[in-house]
């Protein structure tokens, strides 16, 4: 009888000892260098104010401040990981930005002025700096961005200037 009672519970044992290290596993997340991590809280915080959509103080919901490639661990009934690619812009492109938070556009405006946030790379300095909802004047040059999709929505467009001849004339055309 001691024999089973000792097995029964070398398998409970067992049990919530493989159960405990899938709950501290799945709180890992690497982030790879072409990604970047975005964090959302689930529970545990105050919530955000009425209009706001990106948490910026440690709020439940999708944060601002994204990861950079690495390792990282959460608790992971608090924090969820979302990985993302990097925002490439080709050669003949330019990237054009909208924000889905920040404060209102002045009645009569229909691009927001830009604001520093290292081109769009750091989503908690755009709203510190009291960035605008909504289309953005700065634009994306060619280059690798760093960008909170889940903050900017981008667009692409060619840039490049073609001539053609229009009735006898040149005219240059995006």
């Amino acid at each position: 009888m001691t024999v089973i009672t000792g097995m029964i519970g070398v398998i409970i044992l067992g049990f919530v000892v493989f159960i405990v290290l899938l709950f501290i596993l799945k709180g890992f997340c690497l982030i790879g260098a072409n990604q970047v991590g975005i964090l959302t809280k689930n529970m545990f915080g105050k919530k955000m104010p009425e209009g706001q959509i990106i948490a910026r103080n440690g709020e439940i919901g999708v944060q601002a401040r994204t990861l950079m490639p690495g390792l990282y661990w959460r608790l992971p009934v608090v924090w969820s990981f979302a990985k993302v690619p990097v925002v490439a812009v080709d050669i003949d492109s330019i990237g054009i930005i909208e924000s889905i938070d920040g404060e209102p556009l002045p009645k009569g405006r229909v691009l927001a002025d830009e604001v520093e946030c290292n081109q769009f790379q750091d989503a908690e300095m755009f709203l510190a700096n009291h960035g605008k909802k909504g289309p953005q004047v700065g634009i994306l040059r060619p280059g690798t961005y760093r960008i909170n999709s889940k903050m900017f929505n981008m667009s692409w467009f060619h840039s490049t200037l073609k001539l053609i001849k229009y009735s006898g004339k040149d005219i240059w055309i995006f």
